[in-house]
């Protein structure tokens, strides 16, 4: 539809699906079966038979690492049965031969030495399902991000130390056990926080999969920031389209809309949460979106306030709209309130901005002298074309130096050094428009962040869990964002993410079960005395002390868990252990990377 970066793409992608979800909803759809997979073997009592495969990464790891001479080391080590190197581990081809190699060499653990484990160890762990061996009985070793990347200069050093790090992945790999997860009953409804056009959207795409929402919005009125905004978007008024949605909304059954709604709290995990709102609304639902938005920046600059002529663009955008609009010398002031010794932020939004105002302007007005000072403008994309017209009905721009002075108001004119010209430029005004930003509310937004444990990155936004690979997910799973609470965006760009978000959101709550990660902490309660200082460390509220038939004890809650393991390292009397990463599996890899035997002093 457009040149979009990676991040846009991917979410705009998941839109898509939703969009065309919804027209397969129907009491006829007969969805489509869940993957079958074969019996898992079982290795208890059996000699460990370790597969090993090398992977070249194209130039990423092969350029640097000599692959084929890492694979025939491997061969060397205890417990290895196969070995080989591979240009791509994750093509389906490779993929396929793990899998089927797992029963020709009758494998019972396996080891792929390639990138990073957060991106791809997934499709292993598939790999090692479809060939009958359970998933957690395989492990990573990472020579890309670990070894190739960081010592591309030194082939030798770096082919020593993807030896190092496939030895104490093997040696790991050796005390694996077979792990499960545990299967989550999930409640098929979704609360959507913030009653904006993006709230809206993503509200509307939900219940079109016949999934209930409550959408919670803190005014009185649905339509958020976009209620001030008067100009079109593709042709369509903008009140217009708000109002539609507004309608769209409050007439479909599934919705049920909460305004002048205060939120108290957001308790649960992924699939069984509470909405519980200050009026006492009570309510469970599987997944929370949020898109609460984000105000404009309130300028103090250019004495914005107590000066009539200084107005900000959305004011100047309702004056022309209203036809109240007679300036006839006006100045445009850009990255007022971002790109700044306390805003590093660009708002994205703002140079848009102007330049549909100034164009408005001189096509009401052909004799109108209409300036916009900017460090540069960035109207990504198809908007390139706004800025062709307006320089073509007469608009000047004027960029200013950044390691000047910022532009100047006496009253009278603005004035600013002209970086081509090599000179200060001064303009006579009777109108002076700042581009103001986006602010991000961040007190707003850390209230929820408490609630739901996600992030908050530097500039006040709520910080994703993958910018390119999950743009719209947080690291706590069933919880999504979309719209000005993710960062700033154009209307088209919040509608398109919302509909991401209520895509991913749908990925959960349209299944009866979940099932848990299966390395999750576990509690030994013959050691735990109950003393609570895992309950205390856990940011994801995954344990509480319980009382049982032998005094107080930690109980883990699997859904919640991460695995992250800060309850392992804080618990005293050694009682917390990580599936997955237990002390005997983590002293091998310590022993290995020492090149002391498996199991040695």
């Amino acid at each position: 539809s457009a040149t979009k970066d990676i991040p846009t793409t991917v979410a705009e992608s998941s839109g898509a699906a939703a969009k065309a979800g919804a027209y397969i909803v129907d009491e006829n759809f007969v969805p489509c079966a869940p993957k079958e997979y074969p019996a898992e073997k079982d290795v208890a009592g059996k000699d460990v038979r370790i597969g090993v495969w090398v992977c070249e990464c194209g130039i990423n790891i092969g350029a640097t690492v000599n692959v084929p001479e890492v694979a025939k080391y491997a061969e060397t080590l205890p417990n290895v049965v196969y070995s080989t190197s591979t240009m791509y581990a994750c093509a389906q081809d490779c993929l396929q031969a793990i899998s089927e190699a797992i029963s020709t060499y009758d494998l019972t653990r396996v080891v792929v030495a390639s990138c990073t484990p957060r991106t791809h160890e997934p499709l292993f762990r598939v790999a090692c399902r479809e060939g009958g061996l359970n998933p957690y009985l395989f492990n990573m070793a990472n020579i890309r991000d670990q070894c190739s990347w960081i010592h591309m200069h030194e082939p030798e050093a770096a082919t020593k130390k993807a030896k190092d790090l496939v030895r104490m992945a093997i040696a790991k790999a050796a005390l694996l056990e077979p792990l499960q997860g545990t299967k989550i009953p999930v409640t098929s409804a979704a609360a959507v926080i913030g009653g904006g056009i993006t709230g809206m959207t993503t509200a509307l795409d939900i219940a079109a999969q016949g999934v209930p929402v409550h959408l919670v919005e803190k005014e009185a009125v649905l339509g958020g920031q976009a209620l001030k905004f008067r100009h079109k978007e593709d042709g369509i008024d903008t009140q217009d389209f708000v109002q539609d949605l507004v309608k769209k909304v409050n007439d479909n059954k599934l919705i049920t809309v909460h305004l002048n709604a205060e939120i108290k709290d957001l308790p649960g995990f992924v699939g069984n949460f509470k909405l519980q709102l200050m009026d006492g609304t009570d309510e469970a639902v599987g997944a929370v979106i949020l898109a609460i938005g984000a105000p404009a920046y309130q300028p103090t600059e250019y004495n914005y306030g107590t000066d009539a002529k200084v107005k900000t663009n959305i004011e100047v955008e309702n004056e022309i709209a209203d036809g109240k609009f007679n300036a006839k010398n006006v100045a445009f002031i850009q990255c007022v309130g971002s790109r700044n010794d306390k805003v590093s932020y660009c708002s994205r939004v703002c140079c848009t901005n102007s330049l549909r105002n100034a164009i408005s302007i001189k096509l009401a007005d052909p004799t109108a002298n209409v300036t916009i000072f900017h460090k540069d403008i960035r109207s990504y994309g198809f908007r390139e074309e706004m800025y062709r017209k307006a320089c073509e009905v007469g608009v000047t721009f004027l960029r200013y130096d950044e390691a000047a002075p910022l532009p100047a108001y006496d009253g009278n004119a603005v004035t600013a050094f002209d970086a081509t010209l090599g000179a200060d430029v001064s303009v006579p005004v009777d109108c002076v428009v700042l581009a103001n930003g986006i602010a991000p509310a961040r007190e707003e937004k850390e209230v929820i962040a408490k609630m739901l444990k996600i992030p908050i990155s530097k500039d006040g936004f709520y910080f994703e869990a993958h910018q390119k690979l999950r743009p719209v997910d947080f690291a706590t799973e069933g919880v999504y964002v979309a719209g000005l609470a993710h960062w700033p965006k154009h209307m088209d760009e919040c509608l398109a993410q919302g509909s991401g978000a209520a895509s991913r959101a749908l990925t959960v709550i349209s299944k009866e079960f979940l099932t848990s990660e299966g390395i999750v902490a576990s509690v030994n309660e013959t050691y735990c005395d109950g003393c609570g200082v895992c309950e205390g460390c856990c940011d994801y509220k995954a344990i509480t002390i319980i009382e049982t038939d032998g005094g107080l004890k930690s109980n883990v809650n699997a859904g919640l868990c991460k695995g992250c393991g800060c309850c392992v390292a804080s618990c005293p009397s050694g009682a917390m252990e990580q599936k997955g990463f237990k002390n005997s599996q983590i002293i091998a890899e310590v022993d290995a990377c020492l090149d002391f035997p498996v199991g040695g002093e």
